[in-house]
Parts: structure tokens; sequence; C-alpha cells
């Protein structure tokens, strides 16, 4: 069987390096995902209030 592309070897992704750039501490991680989470800030999933 032929493969269609590179193995996981070639993929681009982020480094550990570039992670630990992007995230310095805990704080700066937290935010990053609560934004990818709720982009309007975040809200109650009963009521819809934010």
């Amino acid at each position: 069987m032929a493969k269609g592309g590179p193995g996981k070897a070639h993929r681009k992704g982020l480094s550990i390096i570039e992670i630990t750039k992007m995230f310095p501490n805990d704080d700066t991680a937290r935010k990053w995902f609560e934004k990818q989470l709720w982009p309007k800030g975040p809200f109650c999933p009963k009521c819809g209030t934010y």
C-alpha cells in the first residue's frame, strides 16, 4: 500500500521550545485556553449569561 504523504516525523508542529515561549507560566496558558473556549468571555452554561 502506498502512502499519501509524509509520516508523523515530517509533520510540522510546535516544538517544546515554542510551547514554553508561548506559555511561560500557568496564568498565560490558562488565559489562552479560556480565550479558545470562550471568545466572548466565560458564561453560565445553564442560563447563558456572561
